[in-house]
């Protein structure tokens, strides 16, 4: 905690490295730049005692942290306001993708009816081509490196009401460097060992009875699994087949393959494309 005396450049060298301590790599001038100067609330040009312990204190939530990372993006809410640790974030109207649990009585009588309430194909094509782009830019952005969805599900993946993609999980947003270093700290005796999450886990090397700290499954995988219902209800024909067969190819894919950075951009931008295809000129 930054105290009377801190300079500036003393407190930069905090901020630094307390975001190296979380994302690794040494290579962060852009994003602590963008800390000190949102740390700067009455914009004078400074950062006074008051505004260093504020940012400082926000920096140790993750939820903040890793939301402020993503600020340059349209996939997170917006970080509107913060006051000491507390802080306020855009709106999001929509906060699932659907709801199985609906009120509904019909949900009683028909297992799909929650598929009733859902957008159009189209708009919901568009939510996920925003999801799609979103897990593009957590596999690397920028110098933070990769991060891991280590919670997929729909109550994660929300939107706004021109059905843009939200995503509102940032907590389960986890560094590549602190996964690596969470499981590598466990001994196993078989993979179950290295579970982390139904999202996240690595395999054991029982040679060594550590986890080996890779992931088994990429973000993409898991995408695929929570979108299948999604977006073939409602398609039918060639369509329907087109998208089944590279759905499958989705989730099919493996980060123990050799090939495995080359399978996730061809199979993430086809399905990007194909999607964006087929509605960029009916939504907008």
């Amino acid at each position: 905690m930054p105290t009377k005396g801190t300079s500036m450049e003393s407190f930069r060298l905090m901020v630094s490295s307390l975001v190296v301590s979380r994302l690794g790599g040494d290579d962060h001038l852009e994003l602590v730049t963008r800390i000190l100067d949102r740390a700067d609330v009455n914009m004078d040009g400074k950062v006074s005692l008051a505004e260093a312990k504020s940012i400082w204190s926000l920096l140790q939530n993750s939820d903040f942290f890793i939301s402020f990372i993503f600020q340059n993006t349209e996939f997170v809410p917006k970080i509107q306001k913060f006051c000491g640790n507390i802080f306020a974030v855009e709106e999001v109207p929509h906060t699932y993708l659907y709801d199985k649990d609906n009120p509904s009585y019909l949900r009683w009588i028909f297992a799909n009816s929650y598929q009733w309430l859902q957008p159009s194909w189209h708009h919901r094509a568009k939510i996920v081509v925003g999801l799609l782009e979103f897990i593009m830019a957590v596999y690397q952005y920028r110098n933070a490196g990769e991060f891991y969805i280590c919670h997929l599900d729909e109550s994660v993946v929300g939107y706004t009401r021109r059905y843009d993609m939200r995503f509102l999980g940032v907590s389960q947003l986890l560094p590549k460097q602190t996964f690596m270093k969470v499981m590598q700290l466990r001994q196993c005796f078989s993979d179950e060992d290295c579970f982390y999450s139904k999202t996240c886990s690595s395999k054991c090397d029982i040679s060594q009875h550590t986890c080996s700290g890779s992931l088994i499954k990429p973000n993409l995988f898991h995408a695929c699994q929570l979108l299948r219902e999604y977006l073939l209800y409602d398609l039918v024909g060639g369509e329907r087949v087109e998208l089944s067969g590279m759905l499958r190819t989705c989730r099919a894919l493996d980060n123990n393959k050799t090939s495995a950075d080359l399978d996730h951009a061809v199979v993430l931008n086809n399905m990007k494309t194909w999607l964006w295809n087929k509605i960029q000129n009916k939504v907008s």
